[in-house]
């Protein structure tokens, strides 16, 4: 069974997808949104970290919720991410994505994305690792489809950067799709509320160009080619 502030964390992120709109989700995340334009966009995504005993917790939990859900199939990526931040040997731990799809109502499905970090037999991650995981929510997510393009949004994300203290974190293009992902990096302020470290916008077409000529966007091997 999760433990309980991760059934905490898990409940109140798919009851956000299940019932808000793309306005609601966006402005509950920051007061300062509600005084910029938000974009015209569609709430479709979510995930978040967790630390089951298996990862097979996760899809029962889920699939209890009424919630469809996959197969755990190990993420490489997530499990780096959090063996470098704590310095973790090779092996010690793995990060399983279990995908999910919630029924949100007049929104029809929505996805979210369950990481279960799974220590290795004979190892025990330090409690720090679990505390400030939940606190930070460093894997903490909402993902957005827009249609403006990635000038207008920039232009948009502007606002949320002075009026919610958003800071832009990443931007990707994915040729295999066709498309700009913009990340947000919102600030702690009341980590209780579980609430989200970031928040991404998937905008059509390749914007590299476009945000190479803006500053602070990200790493720069991201706007090469």
């Amino acid at each position: 069974m999760l433990n309980c502030v991760d059934v905490f964390r898990v409940t109140s992120l798919t009851d956000l997808l299940a019932r808000s709109s793309a306005v609601e989700a966006l402005v509950g995340t920051s007061p300062g949104l509600r005084r910029v334009r938000v974009p015209s966009c569609r709430f479709d995504e979510a995930g978040l970290l967790v630390f089951p005993r298996d990862a097979g917790e996760v899809v029962s939990f889920l699939r209890h919720r009424g919630i469809v859900a996959g197969e755990p199939v190990v993420d490489g990526e997530a499990t780096a991410r959090l063996r470098d931040r704590y310095g973790l040997r090779d092996g010690s731990v793995a990060v399983f994505a279990v995908q999910g799809s919630v029924h949100a109502a007049e929104h029809g499905h929505r996805s979210i994305a369950v990481l279960a970090a799974v220590p290795a037999e004979g190892f025990r991650l330090p409690p720090e690792v679990l505390t400030v995981e939940r606190r930070l929510q460093r894997e903490t997510y909402l993902g957005f489809t827009t249609d403006e393009p990635v000038g207008e949004m920039t232009t948009v994300c502007r606002q949320f950067v002075s009026a919610a203290s958003l800071e832009p974190a990443e931007a990707d293009y994915r040729p295999a799709t066709g498309d700009t992902k913009l990340s947000f990096r919102l600030p702690v302020r009341h980590p209780e509320r579980c609430a989200p470290a970031f928040l991404r916008f998937t905008c059509p077409g390749d914007q590299r160009a476009v945000l190479a000529r803006r500053p602070n966007w990200g790493k720069p091997s991201l706007l090469a080619g």
